[in-house]
């Protein structure tokens, strides 16, 4: 966007709020149910009109197909003693 490839485009938060403050983009809404608490001015696409639009962002880990097997493990460890 910022580079005018594109004009809209769905993002997570903390990749733009930057931006958005620095007037470098314009956030239409968010995609939650309730505002964000980091653009609190930023309205809901529910409460522009499409009831119940609640989207948020999902993160997946990969790795090469023969990664071995003890390494997958250590990564799973982490991940599952991870605070959320």
């Amino acid at each position: 966007m910022i580079a005018v490839h594109v004009q809209m485009m769905f993002a997570t938060a903390s990749s733009v709020v930057p931006h958005i403050k620095e007037g470098r983009v314009r956030a239409l809404a968010v995609t939650t149910l309730e505002r964000s608490s980091v653009l609190p001015d930023v309205p809901t696409i529910d409460e522009l009109g499409i009831k119940n639009f609640d989207a948020t962002t999902w993160h997946g880990l990969v790795a090469p197909a023969r990664t071995p097997s003890e390494v997958i493990a250590t990564l799973h460890r982490a991940l599952a003693t991870t605070p959320q």
